[in-house]
């Protein structure tokens, strides 16, 4: 793994039942390095943001992005995308990312990470600058 140049934030929590998706890209799924922390964790490190939400999503941020939620959705960062997954995802990676991922997560990679986290479970970190 790559050093740590930034923070880690690992939030616990027991999954819930979902349904899955259904699939929306070809792509084979991509199982993150970084899944045995927690059921849910967000790990945000130099040159790489892996966000695992119940172990199915990752995102590198500085070459492409690997959406898997529920293991279904490839997302290239090149250009402006939106796409809904499930609820809502919302990217655009050229300023910030948008991540709507049961509720409430908002996600921006360039400057600082906000998350708020289901419904009645709150949680704001804010970090700084990753370059």
């Amino acid at each position: 793994m790559e050093d740590i140049k930034s923070a880690i934030l690992i939030v616990h929590r027991q999954p819930t039942a979902a349904p899955p998706l259904q699939s929306t890209a070809p792509f084979p799924s991509l199982e993150p390095e970084l899944n045995s922390y927690s059921d849910f964790h967000i790990i945000l490190v130099y040159k790489h943001v892996h966000i695992n939400i119940y172990k199915h999503v990752y995102i590198d941020v500085y070459k492409h992005i690997h959406v898997d939620v529920y293991k279904h959705v490839y997302i290239d960062i090149y250009k402006h995308v939106y796409i809904d997954v499930y609820k809502h995802i919302h990217i655009d990676v050229y300023k910030h990312v948008y991540i709507d991922i049961y509720k409430h997560v908002y996600i921006d990679i360039y400057k600082h990470v906000y998350i708020d986290v289901y419904n009645n479970r709150s949680l704001f970190r804010k970090f700084s600058s990753i370059s």
